[in-house]
C-alpha cells in the first residue's frame, strides 16, 4: 500500500498533559479513518495538537477499533497485535 492510496487508516497521537488537583493526566487521541490518504492522517493529527508524537499504526483490511468494549470498526482479518489505551483522557475518533 502506498502512502498516496486511499484506504482505512489508524493513528494515535499525544497532545500533552493537563494538571488537575496535583494529578497529571496524559492526553491521547486515537483516530480510525474510513478512507483517506496517509497525508490526510498526518494533517488531521497535527491539526488536533499531536505535534510532538503521532504514530500511524495500520491500514487496509487490518483496521479495527473498539471503544469501551464496543466494536466501532470491524476488521475483515484476524488481528494478531492489539493496542490498548488505558488512560483517563483518551478520545477515540471515527472518521469516514
Amino acid at each position: 500500500m502506498s502512502t498516496g492510496e486511499v484506504a482505512k487508516r489508524t493513528a494515535i497521537g499525544y497532545t500533552g498533559c493537563t494538571s488537575s488537583g496535583g494529578t497529571y493526566i496524559a492526553n491521547y487521541i486515537v483516530a480510525v479513518f474510513g478512507a483517506c490518504k496517509m497525508f490526510d492522517v498526518r494533517k488531521f493529527m497535527k491539526d488536533k495538537g499531536c505535534v510532538t508524537i503521532a504514530l500511524y499504526l495500520d491500514g487496509g483490511g487490518s483496521t479495527s477499533a473498539k471503544n469501551n468494549g464496543v466494536k466501532i470498526v470491524d476488521s475483515s482479518r484476524r488481528i494478531p497485535v492489539k493496542l490498548r489505551c488505558s488512560c483517563l483522557q483518551t478520545r477515540v475518533l471515527l472518521l469516514s
